[in-house]
């Protein structure tokens, strides 16, 4: 039953893991900690809500991928 338990809580924290990859996360903790420090293109992180800033901050690190590339970017490129 123990083993059952703790199943059931390690997948209800994969669902707490939204962000994609490490690149993402970083953004995210920045801006919900140091907001001034944002680039001026991620100031729109600001409109997202403390909760969500906060769930994507506070991803694991481990396991995610160093960044994860832009699917839009490739097809774009594709008509050049």
């Amino acid at each position: 039953m123990l083993k059952n338990r703790k199943r059931v809580n390690s997948l209800k924290n994969l669902r707490n893991m939204p962000a994609k990859s490490k690149a993402q996360q970083a953004v995210m903790a920045i801006a919900e900690h140091q907001p001034s420090k944002l680039y001026k293109r991620n100031r729109g992180l600001l409109q997202m809500s403390k909760k969500q800033l906060h769930d994507y901050a506070s991803t694991p690190r481990k396991g995610l991928p160093r960044k994860v590339a832009n699917p839009l970017v490739g097809i774009l490129n594709k008509g050049k």
